[in-house]
């Protein structure tokens, strides 16, 4: 199982992928993901050894978040997020997994952090030109933890009507 989240900018050129693979703990669960091992088995294979250009990495970054439930609930907190992933030296294509094999909340940090920031620095983006992201209108996107990802990546985000995606693709 996986999900692929194609990017493509206003010229039609494609982004590096980012692939999301399924494993077996939520970030809710475990934090740090950086025991599972669906990313360490898939670098041993071929295809996706070093040498062929698949480098394994980590990624770390702390989430704020608000409890849903109980006497703390809305109550803010904080979680460091630790993700193990490997990126391709050429194309700068990205694979990491996640229990359900979905762009979560986590794994749109990270797809952000590792794909759209760096595009967005290349372009010279600042707080008064930001890069537009116009995507899905998915819950899990529109979280504010990801309000403090977006901004610091100088990224503007739009969403597709409610209930559009299967139309638009």
């Amino acid at each position: 199982r996986i999900t692929l989240v194609p990017t493509v900018d206003a010229e039609g050129n494609f982004l590096p992928s980012f692939g999301i693979l399924k494993h077996s703990k939520s970030s809710a669960e475990r934090p740090d993901q950086t025991s599972m091992r669906v990313i360490d088995m898939l670098h041993t294979q071929e295809s996706y050894t070093a040498a062929d250009g698949w480098t394994k990495l980590e990624w770390t970054r702390s989430l704020k978040d608000k409890f849903k439930k109980g006497p703390r609930k809305g109550e803010e907190f904080e979680t460091q997020h630790k993700v193990t992933y490997l990126r391709h030296d050429t194309t700068g294509s990205i694979l990491t997994s996640q229990h359900k094999a979905w762009n979560d909340t986590v794994r749109m940090a990270m797809f952000i952090d590792l794909i759209l920031k760096p595009y967005a620095d290349n372009l010279g983006a600042t707080k008064d030109k930001m890069v537009l992201l116009w995507m899905d209108n998915c819950g899990l996107h529109k979280v504010d933890a990801l309000t403090e990802v977006y901004r610091e990546a100088n990224i503007f985000v739009a969403y597709f009507p409610a209930n559009m995606t299967c139309i638009l693709q």
